[in-house]
């Protein structure tokens, strides 16, 4: 009678460890959609041309990156002490696509900006250029102005 008691509590604790990882799985798929979001606010900038946003997007992508592997730590260390239920196994699978979805998105994410880096620096050396051509307009005088002429 005394086993069947103790098996009840461990039995008890198990399904308590597998909710918990249940409950930090949850927050990591968030960490991670939000993750998500944030690289299609990279993506669509860079696509409309507005890069300067993109900056603030890729540290806010960073930081939530940082805050996605602590978490990571957690739940890892977390799922060694809980059984894994067909509840955990979904939430795993659900992260993990998840995972590989923003790894697609990353890769095309850095294509973009590729493209983009190589655009402006063409943009740079041909307004370097156009300056450089202008320069060759100016006249040898001075640039300070003078209302009498001196021959005169």
């Amino acid at each position: 009678m005394q086993s069947l008691a103790r098996e009840s509590i461990e039995d008890d604790g198990a399904v308590k460890a597998a909710y918990a990882v249940e409950l930090l799985l949850e927050e990591s798929i968030r960490q991670y959609e939000d993750m998500h979001e944030q690289l299609l606010g990279m993506k669509l900038h860079l696509d409309g041309g507005s890069v300067d946003r993109v900056a603030s997007l890729l540290d806010e992508f960073n930081r939530l990156g940082a805050a996605a592997r602590e978490h990571d730590r957690l739940v890892e260390e977390q799922l060694n002490r809980a059984p894994l239920t067909e509840a955990l196994q979904q939430k795993l699978k659900q992260r993990q696509a998840l995972q590989a979805d923003i790894v697609k998105l990353i890769e095309k994410t850095v294509s973009k900006a590729g493209t983009v880096k190589s655009y402006l620096a063409n943009e740079f050396q041909s307004l370097k250029k156009g300056r450089a051509a202008i320069r060759g307009y100016r006249s040898g005088t001075s640039r300070h102005g003078r209302i009498v002429n001196r021959s005169s």
